[in-house]
């Protein structure tokens, strides 16, 4: 059975945290699972939902306080150093990466089965991929949403669904959930003393990209809750 270590940051999710463990308590039955799980000044049920979900699985869970600003999807400097904060934290809550794949999430990102086993499929085919994303969408729009972390290769932060690549190669992307191969996550990082209007996960695709392609599976459709 493949084992995938799994990342998550959490702040007052209480109302879609469920249904995302709902789907890796599904998933439980077709792979081995270690749950790395960072959380932040929630005043919800968060911290005990995840402390419940934790009693006996593997993995390493943290509660933390700090008095934080709880930001919106906002570009804002200030929001993207704090993110590669939290983001840098969760990753190192993990001590090994010997696994081949690991997950990193959102928590309010609707996937399946069929969206992981996916991005295996595309990391086992293509050696030079390092990491893969999905095409996510909100609601019932079939436009690409999460455009505060896309970077084309022309560096734009727009796509068009004009016959798009099956493989569609960026110089960053999330859409939500992605997976990367662990021997690369272990060498990157997401950048705290980052100065421009740009999410946290552009500078952490920068660091992929030194070791390999990051993509977009442009038929892996997930949608954010």
């Amino acid at each position: 059975m493949e084992c995938i270590n799994v990342f998550i940051c959490l702040r007052n999710n209480s109302n879609t945290i469920h249904k995302t463990l709902n789907t890796f308590e599904l998933l439980e039955d077709y792979f081995n699972l270690h749950y790395f799980i960072f959380e932040n000044d929630s005043y919800d049920d968060t911290p005990s939902i995840i402390e419940n979900f934790m009693k006996h699985r593997k993995g390493q869970f943290s509660s933390n306080t700090f008095h934080k600003i709880h930001w919106d999807s906002v570009q804002n400097s200030s929001r993207s150093r704090d993110m590669a904060f939290y983001r840098n934290s969760m990753k190192n809550l993990c001590t090994d990466f010997s696994n081949r794949f690991s997950i990193i999430l959102d928590s309010d990102i609707e996937f399946s089965l069929s969206t992981i086993n996916s991005f295996i499929d595309v990391l086992i085919q293509y050696d030079h991929i390092a990491m893969v994303t999905p095409f996510s969408t909100v609601g019932n729009s079939d436009k690409y949403y999460d455009t505060y972390a896309l970077l084309t290769q022309n560096n734009k932060n727009s796509l068009s669904n004009f016959r798009l690549s099956p493989i569609l190669s960026v110089n960053s992307a999330f859409g939500g959930i992605i997976m990367i191969r662990s021997s690369i996550l272990q060498k990157c990082s997401w950048d705290e003393h980052v100065s421009q209007l740009h999410s946290e996960h552009v500078s952490f695709c920068q660091n992929v990209k030194l070791f390999g392609d990051v993509v977009i599976a442009t038929q892996v459709r997930v949608k954010w809750i």
